[in-house]
């Protein structure tokens, strides 16, 4: 495995004293240095005159992942893959969506504010509302129970599930009552176990009853969290801080990954597969990252992006941006295609087969659209491509 210039065993090398610098090769972003060689690990060879030192610490964390899948050892051009994508059908709404999720059995979340109250509906694939329910308050966060698919609800200091698959079901039951009115965030664990609850610097692991399992706080000095997600594969999360860092923990409240970009990062993601993690910021990119902080590509925009999804096989991602436009990229930065609405397209959601997408707009409206792939020619692998950015995960 290659460690900035050195080559050691992945365990030597998370032995080693780590040192965080700032490096203006990496447009800004953390990276780790080796103070055996002192290179960047991405970027090696720059000279120490161009970095910030950050932070020097101890770091004995040893990632069960420590290098790239070979899967993403394959790069398409826009020769080699042809994608369309086709609009099908629109559905009208009463208001402009809030959230926009989908259940491993592809059924449609969606919520949005009417005068006084939150309406929550369910949807199935071809557009048929199946359920309906109606909050007198503000719901700040939805998730999805991965073992039941049942709705988990953030309602300022409760938390509510709501089985949407009984239609005669229009009552959600208290979880529990105990949560800080902080505008928190609130997500399952990928086993469905556990309930995670992050919001202002503090973060509570709750078991399925609502019986806080643990409890701890985050070193971020009064900033705050602008958005998070759970690992779907294991137990870690991930935290887009005010201070312009990206922060890995797991569930005891260990830091495992700290990348720190130019501007704040108003959305984080991972990957289906919980290998990779995209980020959204204030500059107009969103960048693809490794579960170790390497960045693997930059999606540049001409205008702000507001959301982005990965596809269900972690190979593309779906970004949303200002002015009535959206692009379909994979994951090593190639434009594949792009469409246009009459709305301000908001939230986006692949089917679990990836066949087809739904869009949330301004308009009112979700917008069903059918994605076809066709390979034209077989993929060369990132080795023998002539891009000059570097994809080694460190």
């Amino acid at each position: 495995m290659r460690y900035g210039g050195c080559e050691f065993a992945s365990d030597h090398v998370w032995k080693l004293n780590l040192v965080f610098y700032n490096c203006n090769e990496c447009h800004g972003d953390t990276r780790v240095w080796c103070d055996e060689c002192d290179e960047c690990g991405i970027c090696a060879n720059v000279d120490e005159d161009d970095v910030t030192l950050v932070e020097k610490r101890h770091h004995s964390y040893i990632p069960e992942a420590p290098e790239l899948p070979p899967k993403y050892d394959m790069i398409h051009t826009e020769a080699d893959i042809n994608v369309e994508i086709s609009l099908l059908e629109t559905w009208e709404l009463g208001s402009v969506v809030s959230t926009l999720i989908i259940t491993p059995q592809d059924n449609l979340l969606s919520n949005y504010w009417d005068e006084d109250h939150t309406i929550i509906q369910a949807w199935d694939i071809s557009g048929m509302c199946i359920s309906e329910l109606n909050i007198p308050d503000a719901i700040l966060s939805i998730a999805v129970d991965p073992i039941s698919g049942a709705m988990l609800l953030c309602e300022k200091t409760k938390l509510l599930l709501w089985d949407f698959k009984d239609s005669n079901n229009t009552e959600a039951v208290l979880v529990s009552d105990k949560i800080s009115p902080l505008l928190p965030h609130a997500k399952y664990s990928m086993d469905g176990k556990y309930i995670i609850v992050a919001y202002r610097e503090h973060c509570e692991i709750l078991d399925r009853d609502g019986e806080v399992h643990s409890s701890f706080d985050f070193e971020i000095s009064g900033f705050s969290i602008l958005y998070f997600d759970v690992n779907p594969v294991d137990y870690t999360f991930m935290l887009a801080i005010s201070d312009s860092t990206l922060r890995v923990y797991d569930f005891e409240g260990n830091l495992l990954s700290r990348v720190k970009s130019k501007d704040p990062s108003i959305f984080c993601s991972f990957n289906p597969d919980g290998d990779l993690y995209l980020s959204i910021t204030t500059d107009k990119i969103a960048k693809v990252y490794t579960r170790r902080g390497v960045c693997l590509a930059s999606l540049k925009h001409d205008n702000i992006v507001e959301s982005a999804v990965f596809s269900p096989d972690s190979m593309m991602i779906f970004v949303l941006s200002e002015r009535n436009e959206a692009s379909l990229w994979d994951i090593k930065g190639n434009l594949l295609t792009t469409i246009e609405s009459k709305h301000v397209m908001n939230q986006a959601v692949f089917t679990s087969d990836g066949r087809y997408l739904l869009i949330a707009d301004d308009g009112w409206n979700i917008t069903k659209y059918e994605v076809s792939t066709e390979k034209l020619n077989e993929p060369i692998s990132s080795n023998e491509s002539t891009d000059e950015m570097s994809v080694d995960d460190i």
